[in-house]
Order: C-alpha cells, then sequence, then structure tokens
C-alpha cells in the first residue's frame, strides 16, 4: 500500500512539434508490500503522446536511485 507519493525535480523535453513529450524527475515514496516497508527515491521517465486534446502515457520507467536499505 503506499501512503505518500511525491514526484519533483522534473523536467520536460517537448518533441514532434509538440505531439511528444519526456517528463524526467524524482519519485519519492512512502509504501509497503505485505507489510515489508518500500520506501524510496525513484528516477522517473515518462513518455507522453498527444491523441487528439488528450495526452497518454505511452511509457514509464523507474530506477532506485540508490541501493536498498539493509534491514
Amino acid at each position: 500500500m503506499t501512503t505518500a507519493l511525491s514526484w519533483h525535480d522534473v523536467e520536460t523535453r517537448h518533441y514532434a512539434a509538440g505531439g511528444t513529450v519526456v517528463a524526467i524527475g524524482t519519485q519519492t515514496q512512502k509504501a509497503a508490500y505485505k507489510d515489508t516497508p518500500s520506501d524510496g527515491d525513484f528516477r522517473v521517465s515518462h513518455v507522453f503522446v498527444r491523441n487528439g486534446d488528450a495526452w497518454l502515457i505511452a511509457g514509464i520507467q523507474l530506477s532506485l536511485t540508490a541501493p536498498p536499505q539493509a534491514r
């Protein structure tokens, strides 16, 4: 269960005459899976594409910014 989530330090890059946007930032989360904490900071990339008046998420990539803490 995720109890807190923030996306910050986001930079965007626009491509294909404004029809594609790549957003890269940091996601900080407080979460647990089966009572095991999975808190951390993740480097996140989102790829958005325009479909008429709507923006669609075409891809998401997450990577830990630091190794998990020993428990």
